[in-house]
């Protein structure tokens, strides 16, 4: 998703902090993995001044469907303002890939346009676009719920809205998601024993979600 001047300012970039940093690194993990989270939060950076940059360069007048809602999560909390910041950690975690976070804040920055006219900035065709911004939604919203619940409304609010969840009549809560749900969003646990659990995880955060009272 680079060009070869973007790929050379991220290189140097990466190799700047690397060497300001070494003499904080420990050990606790390989150098190399070490070397790439570094990597990836440059990266980040590198596609956030991409995309002001852009939002600054598209013209305001555009052709075609503006950007659906259609993958957007069925509740939004009252304000959007968190967003760049929940994607930009959630990439720094892993959770999202640089595309997925790229997407993201492409959508952000500039709505109404097409997935096309969104690819353009990024140099990916439209439809890969929209299919990352798909998979970087059900990532976000698992993050909402693991590291920021306050914005959901406290543990009081999910509490009843998987409660709520778990007694619709059509695609209730099964058993397994209240327990992966219950152990890693209500009680913060991460020994998760079932294989699966990712998977229960985010089917379990798109039930509840649907079901919180937001304003």
């Amino acid at each position: 998703m680079c060009n070869a001047a973007d790929a050379e300012d991220l290189g140097q970039a990466v190799a700047i902090r690397a060497w300001r940093g070494y003499a904080t690194f420990r050990g606790e993990s390989a150098f190399l993995t070490w070397v790439m989270a570094i990597a990836s939060r440059e990266a980040a950076r590198l596609a956030a001044h991409r995309l002001r940059r852009a939002e600054r360069e598209v013209p305001l007048e555009v052709q075609g469907e503006p950007v659906t809602a259609a993958c957007l999560p069925h509740a939004d909390p009252p304000s959007t303002d968190w967003l760049p910041a929940l994607a930009e950690q959630a990439c720094e975690r892993g959770d999202l890939n640089l595309t997925e976070y790229a997407v993201v804040r492409a959508r952000l920055a500039l709505p109404g346009r097409t997935w096309d006219e969104i690819g353009t900035t990024l140099d990916l065709p439209g439809s890969r676009c929209a299919v990352a911004h798909c998979r970087a939604v059900a990532k976000l919203r698992v993050a909402l719920f693991l590291h920021h619940p306050e914005l959901l409304g406290g543990e009081s609010a999910l509490r009843h809205a998987m409660a709520q969840a778990a007694r619709v009549p059509h695609d209730p809560l099964t058993e397994a998601e209240a327990d992966v749900f219950r152990r890693a969003v209500l009680d913060r646990r991460s020994d998760h024993r079932r294989r699966n659990w990712p998977t229960l995880l985010r089917s379990a955060c798109t039930k509840v979600v649907g079901h919180l009272d937001m304003p």
